[in-house]
């Protein structure tokens, strides 16, 4: 079995930094990239961005301007989407797992599922949902 690294894209958010750290505790291989290191929303992010990366990685794109509360915000987090998935045009990666939000489903009293329905009702779960549609085009696992 080959070695595979786990790649932190936003490692010093919320979720990505827990994310960062379980996987270090159970002795996986991980890069966290923040901010400091390839700042998504720059002209050449992708570029820097795709050489940090390995045909083998495993990455969790945890990097968002969140809250998204306005047309800016979304209009940024479409952007850091897009540079991520110029990158992986240019260094094609073995799996993605994307962090959303609960904001993309209607609001129901009954417990969410995948499965629920999709009715986003504030900037924030409309990015996600717009992030999910565009990197599921990729066609990365």
């Amino acid at each position: 079995m080959t070695s595979r690294r786990i790649v932190v894209i936003g490692s010093t958010g919320f979720v990505g930094n827990a994310v960062l750290n379980a996987s270090r505790l159970d002795g996986l291989q991980t890069l966290g990239v923040d901010r400091s290191q390839v700042d998504l929303t720059a002209p050449d992010a992708d570029r820097r961005l795709a050489a940090l990366l390995h045909a083998d990685d495993a990455v969790v794109f945890a990097a968002a301007e969140a809250p998204c509360k306005s047309l800016e915000s979304l209009e940024r987090n479409l952007k850091i989407a897009l540079c991520v998935i110029r990158a992986f045009e240019q260094c094609a990666v073995a799996y993605l797992l994307n962090v959303s939000s609960d904001a993309v489903y209607l609001d129901s009293r009954e417990p969410l599922t995948e499965a629920s329905p999709r009715g986003p009702s504030n900037w924030h779960g409309a990015m996600h949902v717009a992030r999910e549609a565009l990197l599921n085009a990729t066609g990365v696992p």
